[in-house]
């Protein structure tokens, strides 16, 4: 009776862990395509900007900006970080410099992520119109990044 009830615990736990090593890995798929209608919207509007695929390291995680959605007159940042382990994988604040010398400072954004990688929106409003290139960058403690997106003519593609 006792053998028949260590059976059943076994295959219970067997199960429960299964099942939550299936939907931790489903879940992280799924990180995969945050923001994707956003970023096609954007396309399909002509306000898409693919960044240059330059990966850089910063505090041993791995960061690539994707590309930037600008309209005249807002701002979206797309993020990419990788890094196996925990803490924030974005940075959760950094300097957003444009053409024109102005600069602004991101606090958080809208950041998806999973146990090896997140990908992030990041929103500005009220940003100068005509803008033809950023730099997203950062420096802190001696770790520093710095990408630079062009934006086409003014904002025109």
């Amino acid at each position: 009776m006792l053998k028949r009830f260590f059976i059943f615990l076994e295959w219970v736990l067997v199960i429960f862990l299964g099942g939550q090593a299936l939907l931790y890995i489903l879940l992280s798929v799924s990180v995969l395509f945050s923001h994707s209608d956003e970023i096609r919207q954007a396309k399909k509007d002509g306000t898409y900007y693919s960044a240059p695929a330059v990966t850089q390291s910063y505090f041993n995680r791995t960061l690539t900006v994707d590309g930037v959605a600008y309209d005249g007159k807002e701002l979206r940042i797309y993020m990419t970080g990788r890094h196996f382990g925990s803490g924030s994988i974005l940075p959760s604040d950094f300097r957003v410099t444009t053409d024109t010398g102005e600069e602004f400072s991101i606090h958080g954004g809208h950041v998806s992520s999973s146990a090896y990688f997140a990908k992030g929106m990041y929103h500005m409003e009220s940003v100068p119109a005509n803008l033809h290139s950023i730099r997203v960058h950062q420096e802190q403690y001696g770790e520093a990044f710095s990408f630079t997106i062009p934006l086409g003519e003014g904002g025109k593609p």
